[in-house]
């Protein structure tokens, strides 16, 4: 699995299809490991069942501090149920998915 970050375009490119039948909206992070760091360069906004993605807009200033290469990271997916009450997203379940990060 790999992500292709457009550092001039100001986005990741990639493709995650979230199924019609989910039962919870979720939420994408890019998270970039390096030097024993971690950073989230990315975040989608809320994706709902049967929708899809093929990009996210980078975090302010990451296109700037990102330098081209081959990076190690992750796709964590962060699983939200909205409270009918509160009208507040809580986290029910996130998972990471490892991927390649490449910066150009």
């Amino acid at each position: 699995n790999s992500v292709v970050v457009d550092r001039a375009g100001g986005y990741a490119g990639m493709f995650y299809s979230h199924g019609t039948d989910a039962t919870h909206d979720c939420v994408l992070q890019l998270i970039l490991d390096k030097d024993n760091e971690e950073y989230t360069i990315a975040e989608s906004g809320t994706i709902h069942p049967g929708e899809s993605l093929r990009k996210m807009e980078l975090k302010p200033d990451m296109a700037s501090r990102l330098e081209e290469g081959t990076y190690h990271g992750r796709l964590r997916i962060n699983l939200h149920k909205n409270d009918d009450e509160s009208k507040k997203y809580t986290t029910d379940m996130n998972t990471d998915i490892d991927v390649v990060i490449v910066v150009k």
